[in-house]
C-alpha cells in the first residue's frame, strides 16, 4: 500500500515538475523508503520488505542429525543482507522439548557456525508464540541480528547481516513487521 501511495505522489509531483532531473532527485528518497507486503501462504507469514525477494528451497542437516527441508529467501541492499528461513521439525519426532530450549539451541548453533559470540539476547514472543532476539558479533566486527520464532513445529529465523553498531532502518522495519497468519 505504501508503494502505491509513493507512486501516486511521484506521478502527481512529476506532472507539476518542469525539470525531469530535479523530479528524480526529489522523488527517489520517497520511493527508497517504500515497503512491499510479502505474503507467504505456504510459510504462514507476512512481512514488509524493501524489495521483492526470490524464494528458495534447500535441505539442511540439523546438528541433532535431523534432515530438514528449509524454505526462505535472502537479498542484499545498501551494504547489508536480510534473510528469512523457516522449517518444520518432523512429526515423527517425539515430544518437543521446551520452546525456548529449541530457540536457544538454534542460537548456539548459529554462534558456532559463524564463530561469533552472543552480545545481546532477549526472550520475547510474536503473537503469543515464543521468540528469541539476539545479536552475534563475528570476528571481523560484522554483526548478525536475529529473531527466532517457534510456532508449534515450525521455526522461523530472520537475520540481518551488517557492519557497524546500528541495525539498518529498513531491516529493523522488516523484522518488526513479521506476522504469522492462520494455517
Amino acid at each position: 500500500m505504501k508503494t502505491l501511495a509513493a507512486v501516486r505522489i511521484a506521478a502527481n509531483f512529476g506532472r507539476a515538475c518542469r525539470s525531469s532531473y530535479l523530479c528524480i532527485l526529489l522523488i527517489l528518497p520517497v520511493l527508497a523508503q517504500a515497503q512491499i507486503q510479502y505474503d507467504d501462504s505456504t510459510g504462514g507469514f507476512t512481512i514488509e520488505l524493501p524489495k521483492i525477494p526470490t524464494p528458495y528451497e534447500d535441505a539442511y542437516t540439523h546438528p541433532s542429525g535431523l534432515r530438514l527441508e528449509v524454505r526462505g529467501f535472502s537479498f542484499e541492499r545498501n551494504g547489508w543482507t536480510f534473510a528469512l528461513i523457516y522449517y518444520d521439525y518432523p512429526t515423527t519426532q517425539n515430544a518437543m522439548p521446551d520452546a525456548y530450549a529449541i530457540l536457544e539451541g538454534s542460537r548456539d548453533g548459529s554462534a558456532r557456525r559463524t564463530q561469533s559470540s552472543v552480545v545481546y539476547e532477549q526472550r520475547t514472543s510474536v503473537q503469543g508464540y515464543p521468540a528469541l532476539d539476539y545479536w552475534l558479533q563475528m570476528p571481523d566486527s560484522e554483526y548478525l541480528v536475529n529473531r527466532l520464532v517457534l510456532k508449534e513445529r515450525r521455526q522461523y529465523m530472520m537475520t540481518v547481516e551488517f557492519y557497524g553498531d546500528t541495525v539498518p532502518e529498513e531491516a529493523a522495519r522488516a523484522i518488526a513487521s513479521f506476522r504469522l497468519t492462520a494455517d
